[in-house]
């Protein structure tokens, strides 16, 4: 069986923008349940208010980052026009 040099490029494909915000937008999705989760363990023990803050900070600066990403990838729907 020979080895097909082009197969092996077209299985490495890069990925495209859309792929790569994909990712994104899902470990950001992520990253911003894990604060919510560590935010209401932290809250529930009574932790001190600089901890809770920082974690609170931060879920904000992930969404400042992940809303514009999230509503970029919402495209309007085509409408089809009346003849």
């Amino acid at each position: 069986m020979r080895y097909d040099m082009n197969n092996v490029q077209k299985n490495k494909e890069i990925m495209t923008r859309t792929k790569q915000d994909e990712v994104i937008i899902k470990a950001l999705k992520c990253y911003q349940r894990h604060l919510t989760e560590q935010i209401s363990f932290h809250n529930s023990i009574g932790q001190s208010d600089t901890i809770r803050k920082v974690l609170i900070t931060e879920l904000h600066n992930v969404e400042d980052v992940l809303d514009p990403l999230v509503a970029a990838k919402k495209k309007p729907r085509k409408v089809a026009r009346k003849k």
